[in-house]
């Protein structure tokens, strides 16, 4: 096996993850494509071009994170070196919601670069079913092999320890202005407080205008926490009885799992990979109103302690770092 190129627009743990996993492997060589206005995306394209030309034609295969303005050029490029090429797809890349300015599909020559790297991939590797479908819809036909891949957790990292607060109802979203917000179903999260007094909700890592929007809503029973680490995030769930995503949109939600790894039993939309993450381990909303989220909160307050082990199980079993690494390992040496 030969050299990896493996390329990034940001260092994100799941990206660093995958990134530490191959260079323990295999010889990689890292890019790290840097957003920002029209001309840092031209001297990241003219830097991204130059890397190429010297690296391409020693490599065997190309390893990109998400569809977008940095990964048409290599994915194109390895089809016509011949080279193998794997794109990670993480929800982002392949949503357009127009009315919250979410999605790589909302402009049209970002949605080109991503649909072009979705057609000339060698495998596209979505992080979760649910967007086989969206890929359809945003891409059309795709001759590549679409294998979804969910990204892998540490059961060391995350883990239950000590008592739970039974009362504690807890949600964790980056994030600073209002569209996100309502992506993330924050909104919805506040309205279910006020529907439910006797419940301690908690919202981690919130910033900026849409923390100030949630803090002018003046909820007695709803706290918010700014961003934390690892281990102060850990204790969160840990403490935590139960877990809410009620996103509008998510591909593979990171926190539901990491949660349900500490033991909360989870709650959620019908939206991406939610269902796929919660699994029969917890509880999926049909409606998105604070109504259905209250009385899917006291059914499963109900019965928390009997599921708290079912949730860390299923998260174990279907999410493991090893179980992606495997996947990874196979699609890379040739076999799938």
């Amino acid at each position: 096996m030969g050299q990896i190129l493996f390329i990034k627009p940001a260092n994100s743990s799941f990206m660093i993850k995958d990134e530490g996993f191959l260079a323990s492997q295999y010889e990689i060589k890292s890019f790290l494509y840097r957003y920002g206005n029209a001309w840092r995306h031209l001297r990241s394209l003219l830097a991204l071009s130059v890397w190429l030309f010297r690296r391409l034609p020693a490599a065997d295969v190309v390893f990109v994170w998400f569809a977008d303005y940095h990964s048409w050029l290599p994915v194109l490029l390895s089809r016509l070196l011949g080279k193998k090429s794997l794109l990670v797809l993480g929800g982002y890349d392949v949503a357009c919601v127009p009315e919250f300015n979410y999605g790589v599909f909302v402009r049209p020559f970002r949605g080109w670069c991503a649909r072009r790297s979705m057609r000339n991939a060698g495998y596209l590797l979505p992080v979760a079913k649910a967007m086989i479908q969206e890929i359809a819809e945003q891409a059309g036909p795709i001759p590549g092999v679409i294998l979804p891949t969910p990204t892998g957790y540490s059961s060391k990292m995350w883990f239950p320890q000590g008592d739970k607060n039974e009362k504690m109802v807890l949600t964790v979203s980056a994030g600073q202005d209002l569209n996100r917000l309502k992506i993330k179903g924050l909104d919805l999260f506040a309205a279910t407080a006020e529907q439910c007094p006797d419940y301690d909700f908690v919202i981690v890592g919130l910033q900026g205008k849409a923390r100030q929007a949630l803090e002018n809503l003046r909820i007695s029973n709803l706290r918010l926490v700014g961003p934390l680490g690892i281990e102060s995030l850990r204790e969160y769930y840990q403490k935590a009885n139960i877990y809410m995503q009620l996103s509008l949109r998510e591909g593979l939600p990171n926190a539901v799992i990491e949660a349900m790894l500490c033991e909360c039993v989870a709650i959620g939309s019908r939206s991406g990979g939610i269902p796929e993450a919660i699994g029969p381990a917890g509880f999926i909303l049909d409606e998105r109103t604070p109504q259905a989220a209250a009385a899917a909160l006291r059914q499963a307050m109900a019965v928390a302690p009997e599921l708290r082990s079912r949730s860390r199980h299923w998260a174990q079993s279907n999410f493991s770092e090893e179980r992606r690494h495997a996947t990874l390992r196979r699609l890379i040496e040739g076999h799938h």
